[in-house]
């Protein structure tokens, strides 16, 4: 394992934080090497494998390892791994699940870059998760989740009720599922159940008919501070009822802005 692949577990256990991104030397062997640590009573918070050659081997590896070990894990970090067919994705996503279910300080999960479907998405919160989870923060970015996302986002809120960020940029979300998004943010801002400061809708071939329902997301749903729509398929419509959105929020953080263009409203990417 490049720099820690031959650690033993005495040299690891202080070890706050572990972060070997994009490390092409890190492998299943190394993930596999890395798990039987994982399994010591460790002081392990972060571990972060992102971009890296680990395939299903490893990630079956470090997930046992976390679900059966002493971990204290609060941040996982896997993106982009090796997969090289769908019962391979398949199996992954059952394994994350039984860590989600199994241990309950996971803080921070990104999976970003693996191929999700919005099957996959339902499949990683499954029905055998019957308590709530700590998660705050969760990156989806890069997947091929679509228009059904928004079922799945209502069954994540419902198990987390401490999520602050969701980064789903870079999906194939769309109008219809966007509008479902939408609908699920007020249904639990209305329950006074949503901790949600963050969203991250960008790349996702978003309209104008979502992103008027999202400009009355940004007026009404004051928990939420920070929103990225950037790269979606803006129209003067959209930009018109955003620019009365931001109007009444000037504590929101976008990362686009709003301009006249004569008797137009044209939506620009933010300085």
């Amino acid at each position: 394992m490049a720099k820690t692949a031959d650690a033993r577990s005495s040299g690891m256990r202080g070890l706050h934080t572990l972060i070997m991104t994009a490390n092409a030397g890190i492998t299943d062997v190394s993930a596999l090497r890395l798990s039987s640590c994982l399994r010591q009573d460790m002081m392990l918070r972060v571990l972060d494998l992102g971009h890296c050659r680990i395939g299903l081997t490893g990630i079956v590896g470090l997930c046992s390892a976390i679900r059966e070990g002493s971990s204290q894990l609060r941040v996982l970090r896997l993106d982009s791994p090796i997969i090289r067919n769908i019962e391979e994705l398949n199996s992954m996503c059952v394994h994350i699940c039984s860590v989600l279910e199994m241990s309950r300080g996971i803080e921070e999960l990104s999976l970003d870059q693996w191929q999700l479907t919005d099957k996959h998405l339902l499949t990683l919160f499954g029905q055998q998760i019957l308590s709530s989870l700590r998660l705050k923060c969760l990156s989806l970015g890069a997947n091929k989740m679509g228009k059904h996302t928004g079922d799945s986002i209502r069954r994540i809120l419902t198990l987390c009720p401490d999520l602050e960020e969701i980064n789903l940029s870079g999906n194939w979300i769309a109008d219809e599922g966007a509008v479902a998004i939408a609908d699920s943010l007020f249904e639990f801002y209305e329950k006074d159940n949503l901790a949600l400061r963050f969203l991250d809708m960008s790349r996702n071939q978003i309209g104008d008919p979502a992103l008027a329902v999202f400009s009355q997301v940004l007026s009404e749903v004051d928990t939420l501070t920070d929103i990225k729509l950037w790269n979606n398929r803006f129209g003067h419509s959209a930009g018109e009822l955003l620019a009365k959105a931001l109007q009444m929020r000037d504590d929101l953080r976008t990362d686009f802005v709003v301009e006249h263009d004569g008797d137009k409203f044209v939506v620009a990417a933010a300085p």
